[in-house]
């Protein structure tokens, strides 16, 4: 029933008035819109329909004007263009007529547009045609003149366009007319909106005062009644029968005041009643009270007991177990002051109360004092004794104090450590004697375990900085595929340290890094987990590449199974092997391989193409002598690739000889510009003369050698030309020799691998050029042999600068002013040379060499016919080869020879292919040269050495200047 008479209170008639009046608001405000836009619309509309005929009348009229002037100038000048002017107004005047018979039409538009009509063909159908008629048949202007003057049509034509001037003038007195006509209707609706608005503002202001009456006052009304409530005022108001809130609430209130007034009486009654327990509450009071205070002091000793349970516990920290030991026992036991020592070689130790001056010197009396009683008795006691003058403080009289000495023990009977505690004016009772014990054996556990986390820890850190010393990449996972240790070499490829997350995101924070980072990371990931799930083969690797900040790894990676002493699996070790280095020679070695394999073929195709030619044809001398020099030049190309393969090989074994001297730069490095000058007209090649003296010491041709592949790759790498120049950096300990460019330059990114074997720089500008990659690797190997360094400076597109530091000699020489020839004399008797050579071709080429330059040659291919062949004719030197087919080798024919007093002393010169000078030279040989060489060479140190034992001619040598 209460709920019914709230449905039907203030609620649903403040709902039913809110409704009626937006149905009003809306009501109205629709009408309104609605009439606003029928007057708009019909206005605009109206006025649309007017405009259209006024323009329309005015383009006819406009045309109407055209034609006057245009048939005018016909008569004039009889021009036809002036006729298909006329015709194109025509036209306009008829379109114009057609879009006005669209429009709505009235009686009186019907009537102007008839007149149009008769005007329309008066004109064009009378008019025009009667002017261009006569205008055709004319001979004469005055004949045109005189038709003009009879037929004046210009009356009739004024009065057309005056009929239409006063149809425009009358349309837009129309729409002026429309327009007041539409702001007298907006005028009339603005006043009904007004007076819609007073209407709505007068039912509104109705509402509020209803509302107000039935429900504001007697609100009101109730709010002071309540205020006054004692007064029975409450209970006479006339509210109580209404069916809405005011009622229900007026009742409400009625039925609370008298609840309030039967609980007040109750309240009274209950009061005396607590009056009287007061008195026996306050005397419980003070029993509560100390029972309370052994509470709180029991709570104390438990919450020390919990605390120093959760310490032996979870503490791992040796400084932090032992401070809390000792707190937490101190209070426990009701001790002033205590320490914990542990028996080790250090004594870590922790006090309370207790200076550190003062604990040190019970450290250092430790053996001296109650130690040895405790190892042997191993039991804890209790030692009296009357306090010192500094543990009083500011007491006077007599103080006894209590030290309480607790061993505790390890589970194999040692004392590992010990407990002192110290309490003033009170002694220690047995039952606290046992707690203490018991407490004895849980600090005894507690240190135990600490012992044992760090033996644990000494052993990970251990394990740690062994894998860390590897320099592979580790990571170390446990039977669940956690991830659990990595080492550093890992951390600083990834740059990140995955362990610092949670135990379950460490996987997938390392599965991201992967995905991150490397290339193939799906291939990496699936790689893992079948390592972690042990569904891989056991030899299984795979190579990713690992993206870096500056650069990229190639990576290995293989993984390991790790067993217990059990051989049961206890977790999976992966290993990521850096094989970047070796990734790139391989790459390297490829090129290398291409590269050499174009530059032996492309020389060898030149050689056996000629000498087929010269073979197989009747050549003139002059081709002939064309066709040599190709294969000559060719064969140098194929000699230098080989030797610098050689090189490389002897350089890096360590099998490399120099020959050192003083040698002198500067003319080493002219004379290399001027062999460069004659075949590379575009470059300018210029040497800035040295300040002071250019002399190292070092291997004459092995710097030439230098010289020659620098400057080489300056005139390569400069295809359009340029300046290549050659200065010297004279310091105190130090030659610079410095080769500057203007070429192609090198890119930042290459400059580290400059000089690396087979190394080329992958442009295709470069490519064109050719090379083997070598030439730059066998100067620094080179250069390092003579206790130097070379660098490189180089900007791309501007040009390289490589300096060459050598250590410099202090050497003073005589200026020479000129060189003659260096000219021999033979006799007539020639020297004769024993060849030892199973190669015949090569053989026939020295045989000639040396016949050319007037020796008698004899060619020998058996090591042991050598051997006594020239025993019996004793020749002036000997030509040896090392490898002999079917004989004894070089070496045994050298041993033989110089075994034998007869021929010991004839020059032996090795001609071989092996590169081992310095054997050679141990065993007695003169000289040693490497094939392949040029044959004039081996004459020159064949006269030279002849020479220089006075066999059979004399040398002449340089003349100095003062001598001339």
């Amino acid at each position: 029933m209460k709920n019914n008479a709230i449905k039907k209170g203030i609620a649903r008639r403040i709902t039913n008035y809110m409704l009626v009046l937006i149905l009003l608001i809306m009501v109205g405000g629709g009408a309104m819109y609605v009439v606003e836009h029928k007057l708009q619309t019909d206005y605009y509309a109206e006025v649309n329909q007017l405009d259209q005929k006024s323009k329309l009348s005015i383009q006819i009229q406009q045309h109407t004007l055209s034609v006057i002037a245009d048939m005018r100038g016909y008569l004039a000048v009889a021009v036809p263009s002036f006729i298909d002017k006329i015709h194109v107004k025509q036209k306009g005047w008829e379109l114009g007529m057609q879009e006005f018979r669209k429009l709505d039409l009235t009686e009186e538009d019907r009537q102007y547009l008839e007149d149009l009509q008769k005007g329309y063909d008066k004109v064009f159908n009378e008019i025009v045609p009667a002017a261009v008629k006569m205008t055709d048949a004319a001979t004469n202007r005055a004949e045109l003149l005189k038709y003009s003057q009879d037929n004046n049509f210009t009356p009739y034509l004024d009065s057309l366009f005056q009929h239409n001037s006063d149809y425009v003038v009358a349309t837009r007195v129309k729409i002026d007319a429309l327009q007041a006509k539409y702001n007298r209707n907006l005028d009339l609706l603005a006043i009904l909106t007004s007076c819609y608005l007073v209407v709505i503002a007068a039912i509104v202001g109705w509402l509020a005062i209803r509302f107000a009456k039935d429900v504001g006052q007697p609100l009101q009304r109730l709010a002071l009644s309540s205020q006054h409530h004692e007064d029975g005022k409450l209970l006479e108001l006339p509210y109580g029968q209404r069916s809405d809130e005011i009622g229900f609430l007026t009742r409400s209130l009625q039925s609370m005041i008298r609840r309030i007034k039967e609980t007040e009486q109750n309240l009274i009654e209950q009061n005396e009643e607590v009056l009287a327990q007061q008195e026996e509450l306050l005397h419980s009071q003070d029993e509560l009270s100390e029972t309370l205070l052994k509470m709180q002091q029991k709570e104390a000793i438990l919450q020390a007991q919990n605390e120093l349970n959760a310490s032996l516990v979870n503490t791992l920290n040796r400084t932090d177990l032992l401070q809390s030991i000792i707190q937490n026992v101190r209070v426990i036991q009701h001790a002033d002051k205590g320490a914990i020592v542990l028996l080790e070689e250090d004594h870590p130790h922790a006090a309370v109360g207790i200076k550190p001056e003062q604990m040190h010197r019970f450290i250092d009396t430790l053996e001296d004092s109650m130690l040895a009683r405790l190892q042997m008795d191993g039991r804890a006691f209790v030692l009296s004794r009357e306090a010192l003058p500094r543990e009083k403080g500011y007491h006077d009289e007599r103080i006894e104090l209590s030290d309480l000495y607790l061993p505790i023990h390890a589970s194999d009977g040692r004392m590992i450590a010990l407990v002192v505690l110290t309490r003033m004016g009170r002694n220690f009772s047995e039952a606290e004697l046992e707690q203490s014990r018991a407490l004895a054996n849980q600090i005894s556990l507690s240190i135990e375990k600490l012992h044992t986390f760090e033996a644990s820890e000494r052993e990970r850190r251990l394990n740690q900085e062994i894998i860390n010393s590897i320099r592979e990449g580790v990571q170390l996972f446990d039977k669940q595929g956690n991830l659990v240790q990595v080492n550093e070499t890992w951390t600083s490829w990834i740059g990140e340290y995955v362990l610092d997350s949670d135990d379950r995101e460490v996987t997938h924070r390392l599965y991201d890094l992967f995905e991150k980072l490397v290339d193939n990371s799906d291939e990496l990931c699936e790689f893992v987990k079948e390592a972690l799930d042990g569904t891989l083969a056991d030899d299984a690797k795979l190579i990713y590449q690992l993206q870096q900040t500056d650069s990229t790894k190639v990576i290995q990676v293989y993984y390991e199974k790790i067993h217990d002493a059990r051989d049961h699996v206890v977790g999976t070790m992966l290993v990521h092997r850096d094989i970047t280095r070796e990734y790139e020679v391989d790459q390297m070695k490829s090129e290398f391989v291409s590269t050499v394999s174009h530059e032996l073929r492309t020389p060898l195709s030149s050689v056996l193409g000629f000498t087929e030619l010269m073979l197989n044809k009747e050549l003139k001398p002059d081709r002939q002598h064309k066709y040599l020099t190709t294969i000559h030049k060719e064969a140098k190309r194929l000699t230098q690739l080989i030797n610098d393969f050689l090189d490389i090989q002897r350089m890096e074994s360590g099998r490399q000889s120099y020959d050192m001297a003083d040698v002198e730069m500067l003319p080493i490095v002219q004379e290399v510009m001027e062999s460069f000058t004659m075949n590379y007209t575009k470059h300018t090649l210029r040497v800035v003369p040295p300040a002071a003296s250019t002399f190292v010491r070092g291997d004459a041709d092995k710097l030439k050698q230098v010289l020659v592949n620098l400057i080489g790759n300056a005139v390569k790498y400069s295809p359009e030309g340029g300046e290549v120049t050659v200065e010297f950096r004279c310091l105190p300990k130090t030659l610079v020799v410095i080769i500057r460019d203007q070429g192609l330059g090198i890119p930042r990114d290459a400059l580290s691998k400059l000089f690396s074997k087979f190394y080329r720089i992958d442009n295709s500008d470069r490519r064109k050029i050719g090379g083997t990659g070598l030439g730059l690797a066998i100067c620094k190997e080179i250069v390092k042999a003579h206790d130097g360094e070379i660098t490189v400076q180089s900007e791309l597109g501007i040009g390289s600068m490589f300096s060459i530091h050598l250590p410099r000699q202090d050497v003073t020489v005589p200026v020479l002013a000129a060189y003659s020839e260096v000219a021999v004399a033979l006799t007539t008797d020639q020297p004769r040379l024993f060849i030892v050579e199973d190669d015949d071709s090569l053989a026939l080429l020295l045989q000639e060499e040396l016949q050319d330059n007037g020796f008698t040659v004899t060619h020998l291919r058996d090591g042991e016919v050598a051997v006594d062949q020239i025993a019996q004719h004793l020749p002036d030197a000997v030509v040896l080869d090392i490898m002999l087919k079917d004989s004894i080798s070089g070496w045994d024919v050298i041993d033989r020879l110089k075994a034998n007093e007869a021929t010991k002393n004839i020059p032996i010169f090795i001609a071989s292919a092996l590169d081992d000078r310095e054997l050679g030279l141990s065993k007695g040989a003169t000289d040693f040269l490497t094939k392949p060489y040029q044959p004039s060479k081996l004459s020159n140190v064949i006269l030279q050495t002849l020479l220089h034992r006075e066999k059979t001619g004399v040398i002449m040598f340089p003349e100095r200047e003062e001598d001339q």
